[in-house]
């Protein structure tokens, strides 16, 4: 006789032991989507199930158990006996009886069959049609979540998403809209729109915050689920009223582990079609892949960054500034252009200056010295110029565009603004074509006049062929 089994849960549900062999085989089941809608859309299918010893070892059953933990819907009636395993499927048409050859088997060879002699033909016609509209939409998630994936930056992935489901051969929304934090107010501000009007003008710079009010929409997307809101007589939240919401809209938030990245908005403000639950899962599904994408692009983002700069000093590694080099020498030979190169070299502490104390949890003092002349290089120099570790105690700076004289004003410039913050510099430049025939020897010649500079004492720069140094304070 079967007797009943304590259930302990894994997943929405368990009908054996935690830690158990069949546990430990249903965990690893794994059943194919299409079967799991097939199932979901049917609706009103009981498994009833007697577990025997031999339950661990038959591939049908473990993936059924399966189903049965991942589908709520899907009524699952357990006991276990002392005999063989047996398995019936019951639904609206009857019982069916499975054999012990489909056990042995995996779902997706017999289930599909089996389901078929429980559920009228009728029925399983319009869960066809419908399973058809459902997988195209999984493929059309599955596609538009690559393409953002395959985005190099974040700028790009949002782009690409908002036009994925506002495309005709995406999801199919007559507009999306895509709004991010602004965490300092509380509230989201619009990035960009897509669709079929001026949903892009009416989004960017747009502000929507959620309140307090019943049912306002910003507040419930937020907390994250499938939010539908229909809304004849507009939306609550303040802001979303300027964009001309249809009756029925989507709003699905993208949430990344630690954040909430963006809101998406989606509605089919033209077609008159109302939002559906099938709409807002794959709206919420596309969500989901784009959080995983965007965490993957911010990853790439700092690998890329770890790569091309320096830890200590935060402005690029030697191997960065060479590349940049390369590239500014080429264009400065097409254009007969002008381009200077500054080498820079920390003097040492003076000997004199009293001692200074500091929490173990700061840098070491050169590498603290080292950090506060990468900030004043960041913030004295240009944009588009280029500022480097080029080795040990040594920085290299590369002024596109820059002659003698601009070389020897940056040269002052830095030299001041490192010794207001308590540090001296040593500093040689040459600049092309003043005082080279070729940017290839740009990068000697700073070397030596950087040489002439340290013998002549601290705090002072050399230009290549200048007769007198530049003496920082003295200006």
């Amino acid at each position: 006789m079967p007797r009943s089994t304590m259930v302990q849960p894994f997943g929405p549900r368990s009908f054996t032991t935690a830690g158990s062999p069949l546990d430990r085989a249903v965990r690893a089941s794994r059943v194919p989507a299409a079967l799991r809608i097939l199932v979901r859309s049917c609706g009103d299918l009981t498994l009833d199930a007697q577990l025997g010893s031999d339950a661990e070892h038959l591939p049908g059953l473990t993936g059924l158990l399966r189903l049965a933990t991942l589908e709520r819907d899907f009524g699952a009636r357990v006991a276990t006996t002392t005999e063989a395993s047996s398995v019936e499927l019951v639904g609206p048409e009857g019982t069916r009886v499975i054999e012990r050859t489909e056990l042995l088997r995996p779902l997706e060879g017999w289930l599909s069959d089996a389901i078929a002699d429980v559920v009228s033909g009728r029925r399983l016609a319009t869960i066809a049609a419908g399973m058809a509209t459902d997988l195209g939409r999984r493929d059309v998630v599955r596609v538009l979540a690559e393409r953002v994936a395959a985005c190099d930056d974040v700028e790009h992935a949002f782009t690409t998403l908002a036009e994925g489901i506002a495309a005709e051969d995406g999801l199919g929304f007559d507009r999306a809209a895509i709004f991010l934090p602004d965490r300092s107010r509380g509230t989201f501000v619009g990035k960009l729109g897509a669709g079929h009007d001026d949903i892009d003008a009416r989004v960017r710079g747009l502000t929507i915050a959620g309140g307090t009010a019943l049912g306002d929409e910003i507040a419930l997307a937020t907390q994250g689920g499938i939010h539908i809101f229909e809304r004849p007589h507009g939306p609550i939240a303040g802001g979303l009223g300027r964009l001309d919401c249809a009756p029925s809209f989507a709003l699905a938030r993208v949430a990344t582990r630690e954040r909430i990245a963006a809101l998406l908005f989606a509605d089919h403000r033209w077609s008159g079609t109302a939002v559906d639950l099938a709409d807002v899962e794959a709206l919420s599904d596309l969500a989901t892949s784009t959080a995983v994408a965007l965490e993957a692009i911010e990853l790439r983002r700092e690998v890329d960054d770890l790569a091309r700069h320096d830890v200590v000093t935060g402005l690029f590694n030697r191997r960065e500034l060479e590349a940049r080099f390369a590239q500014e020498r080429s264009r400065v030979l097409r254009q007969r252009g002008a381009i200077a190169f500054l080498l820079l070299e920390i003097d040492p502490e003076d000997p004199d200056a009293p001692p200074r104390s500091r929490a173990a949890s700061e840098l070491a003092p050169a590498d603290a010295r080292r950090r506060t002349v990468g900030s004043v290089l960041r913030a004295e120099l240009r944009a588009h110029d280029s500022a480097a570790r080029f080795d040990g105690d040594e920085l290299a700076v590369v002024l596109p565009g820059a002659g003698s004289l601009e070389a020897a004003l940056v040269l002052r410039r830095l030299g001041e603004a490192t010794l207001r913050r308590g540090i001296s510099l040593s500093g040689g430049a040459a600049a092309f074509p003043d005082d080279c025939d070729h940017p290839d020897d740009l990068v000697r010649l700073a070397e030596a006049a950087l040489a002439d500079a340290r013998a002549g004492g601290r705090g002072r720069a050399c230009l290549s062929g200048g007769d007198e140094a530049i003496v920082f304070g003295e200006g």
